[in-house]
This record gives structure tokens, C-alpha cells and sequence, in this order.
């Protein structure tokens, strides 16, 4: 008798409830279990239908399948190089501050920001905005849980709120989550080292390492941003050149002589 052959199953994947379970594709597999875990990148206008969103690159993964459906998490966030790149102009300071910290229910999570201000300032007012973003964000993260750190995130609650925590320093023209980075792979040892930081670092030495890496990391995603740009801008591919076109002159007509008549 001839073997059964399996075939594969088409699986539809749907966003987080956060954007309504929208589907976003569909895969096929023979298995559910290996499905799990797949990852992919979705532009947030594809998810919200709002144009002013497609700046933003959400990271999602699949955390649980249903019969034909797979459901999604949001894992990561991030604002397109090139769009950043828009956002800064002459005559405003823009500050980089990385923040890493653990939520409620002992999540790591990395989130960058990005502020501008409305005009050039001065170093102590650009340590003042530092800190006092660093003390935001941290509160939020210790208090929030992962789903619910990455709603006001997605949904901007947490930056408008930072805005209006900062305006009180000074006026602030962006206040905008660049990167939000969940850790999943991170080991319980590093979890250990980062709570330890956390609880039993002194805050100047805690700023000062973060500053460090920040300068560090900041370093290396304004490459990336070169990059970026320069891919976009279209290369003219170099002319062949062309033989020059030789004007031949034109030859002088040389009239012949008429023969004399002889009088003689």
C-alpha cells in the first residue's frame, strides 16, 4: 500500500489585539510547534492604516498558534534611520539617551530615545533633560508590565506624557521612543548583574556608565544612518566615453588653368 504523503497547512498570522488581530500574511507549515517563535518586521501603517506611522518598523513574534491562526507579540520597535535623519535641523540640539531596565514581571527591555529641542542649548541644561528622561523612563518600566510598556509605547502615551515632563526644563520640540528592544534571549545571570546595577549602583556612577555606552552605541547607529542615507541616493553610473567626431576641413577647390591661345 502506498504511504499517507502529508501535506502542509496554511496558517494565517494576525497582528497583537493591540491592532485589532489584523491579518498580516499567512504561512504554511506541516507542524504548528515550528511556527512558533517565527519573527518577522511589519511597517506600523501596514497595522494601523495611518500614514503618518510608516516611519516605524514594529518587530513581531508568533507566541501561540490555534488551530489555522497565529497569534503575535510585539517585541521590538524602531523609528527608520532615514526619517531621523528628517527630524533634525539646524538651529535645535538633539539628545540620545539608552535606558535599560526590568518591568514588573521581571522583563528586560532596552528603549532609546530621541529628543529634540525646540532651539540650541547648553550642557547643563542637556544634562538636566538627560537625567530627568532617564528618571521617567526607568519609573515606567518598574511599574508597567511587558504588554503594557509596549501599548503606551506603540501607541506614543508614554512620549507624550515624557514631553510634557521635560517641557517644564525647557521646550521640547520631539520626544520620541527611537528603538524599544525586549531581551528575550538574555541569561539569568545577566539578569542578576542588571538588577544588582540597578538596586545597589550609586545614581552618579549609574549615569556616568550609561553615558559611556550610550557614546558608545550612539557611535555605531550614526553609521548606520550614513549608510542608510546613501543607499538611497541613486548612483550615476559613469558616461562611456565618447570618440571625438573629427570636423575634416574643407579642401580648397583648385581650379585648373585655361590654355593660353597662341597669338602667333
Amino acid at each position: 500500500m502506498a504511504k499517507a504523503v502529508a501535506k502542509k497547512k496554511w496558517f494565517k498570522i494576525v497582528a497583537p489585539k493591540l491592532f485589532r488581530e489584523k491579518v498580516i500574511g499567512e504561512t504554511t507549515s506541516f507542524d504548528p510547534k515550528t511556527i512558533m517563535g517565527k519573527s518577522m518586521k511589519v511597517n506600523m501603517f501596514t497595522l494601523t492604516d495611518n500614514i503618518k506611522k510608516q516611519n516605524t518598523e514594529v518587530n513581531l513574534v508568533v507566541d501561540n498558534v490555534d488551530t489555522d491562526k497565529a497569534t503575535t507579540s510585539i517585541v521590538g520597535l524602531k523609528i527608520l534611520p532615514t526619517s531621523i535623519k528628517r527630524l533634525v535641523r539646524k538651529g535645535r540640539s538633539r539628545l540620545d539617551v539608552i535606558v535599560k531596565g526590568i518591568t514588573k514581571d521581571e522583563k528586560v527591555v532596552t528603549v532609546k530615545l530621541l529628543l529634540i529641542t525646540r532651539n540650541v542649548i547648553q550642557g547643563g541644561v542637556s544634562t538636566a533633560l538627560r537625567h530627568a528622561a532617564r528618571a521617567f523612563t526607568h519609573k515606567k518600566i518598574a511599574s508597567s508590565s511587558l504588554a503594557g510598556l509596549t501599548e503606551i509605547i506603540a501607541t506614543t502615551n508614554l512620549q507624550k506624557e515624557m514631553k510634557g515632563s521635560l517641557a517644564k526644563i525647557y521646550p521640547m520640540r520631539i520626544c520620541e521612543v527611537r528603538v524599544f528592544k525586549f531581551e528575550r534571549f538574555i541569561k539569568s545571570v545577566d539578569l542578576r548583574k542588571i538588577k544588582a546595577q540597578l538596586s545597589g549602583m550609586p545614581q552618579e556612577v549609574k549615569e556616568e556608565s550609561s553615558e559611556e555606552s550610550q557614546a558608545e552605541e550612539q557611535k555605531g547607529e550614526q553609521a548606520e544612518e550614513t549608510q542608510a542615507e546613501a543607499k538611497e541616493e541613486p548612483v550615476e553610473e559613469p558616461k562611456e566615453a565618447q570618440p571625438e567626431e573629427k570636423v575634416e576641413e574643407p579642401k580648397e577647390e583648385v581650379q585648373a588653368e585655361e590654355p593660353k591661345e597662341d597669338n602667333s
